[in-house]
């Protein structure tokens, strides 16, 4: 997932795959057809991260930058699963093995390969054409033939891999509806008071009519207004990651929620004044008994990959 952080905003390039599980934030430059595995922590916060096309982060790995520097990442490079890097530049064609680390200020040179579980020291230079490895890593022997057809492979492994996972995608396997941490007994609703005395979302009458402060220190990502005419259903769905805030304007409706575990539903009546708090991965469908206006907002921006259909049933 991207994150902007301080005014700082990620971006990634044609082709290339951020896992959701991936934690991309700040100031971060993807290339073109890049995997980015599960689990991944790209923090370009106070630093800035260049990823060059073609490269693959796999899972686990680590990548930060100081204060006002930058990390540098080649183009078709391969950083293997559990690495930590702090380093200034990684050359292109470059392999970082599996659980190495490259401290702050480190340089790897191009088509250089760095053994799993090495450790390349901070301000440490690592030549081009090499292999290393060691604590401290040291030169080993020159990169052979052998090694770049091996690599050649290795690399657009994960160019396909990258290109599979934005074709197909993945679901998370929680029984009938969304994530079982969540239950039906998370829902919140609240009557809103008719004051103007507290702080927090509330409601009042005067002589101007109407006025509702829906949100009280709630963070906004989306924000919509939906009208469900009486005898038509809405939603029918439930969302992998985004909670859901509903606050009824006027009418009268019928909501089913429903989760997978435990297996339960429950029918409630909404009415005028009423907002309701909808966890991520809980199921819930609208139907009006009278005609009615709602407002929805959620704290997560909208993405409809998130948005997943379910039976209610009957």
């Amino acid at each position: 997932m991207l994150f902007e952080y301080n005014g700082r905003c990620p971006q990634a390039g044609q082709g290339t795959y951020v896992s959701e599980t991936a934690q991309v934030i700040g100031d971060v430059v993807i290339g073109d057809n890049c995997y980015i595995g599960h689990g991944a922590i790209l923090r370009g916060d106070y630093g800035s991260i260049i990823i060059g096309s073609g490269t693959a982060v796999e899972e686990g790995v680590v990548i930060h930058a100081p204060p006002d520097k930058y990390c540098r990442i080649g183009k078709s490079v391969t950083l293997g699963h559990g690495a930590i890097i702090h380093a200034a530049r990684v050359g292109d064609l470059a392999v970082i093995g599996m659980g190495s680390i490259l401290s702050i200020f480190s340089e790897i040179g191009d088509g250089t390969i760095v053994a799993e579980g090495a450790v390349v020291k901070m301000r440490q230079i690592i030549e081009k054409g090499v292999v290393a490895g060691g604590n401290p890593a040291r030169i080993i022997r020159n990169v052979e033939e052998r090694d770049i057809e091996y690599w050649k492979m290795g690399k657009q492994l994960y160019v396909d891999l990258a290109g599979k996972y934005l074709e197909k995608g993945m679901r998370r396997v929680a029984g009938t509806f969304g994530d079982a941490e969540k239950t039906i007994d998370d829902i919140i609703i609240e009557r809103l008071p008719e004051t103007r005395e507290t702080d927090g979302a509330k409601r009042w009458v005067d002589e101007k009519g109407e006025f509702v402060q829906i949100s009280y220190r709630e963070d906004i990502g989306h924000l919509a207004f939906f009208e469900l005419r009486k005898g038509q259903t809405r939603a029918n769905h439930y969302h992998r990651k985004k909670h859901e805030v509903f606050y009824v304007i006027g009418g009268t409706i019928e909501a089913v929620f429903a989760c997978a575990s435990p297996n339960r539903k429950k029918t409630l009546v909404l009415e005028k004044g009423m907002k309701i708090h909808v966890p991520a991965g809980i199921a819930h469908s609208f139907y009006g008994i009278e005609d009615s206006l709602v407002v929805e907002y959620s704290p997560q921006y909208y993405d409809k990959t998130d948005s997943v259909k379910a039976d209610m049933g009957g």
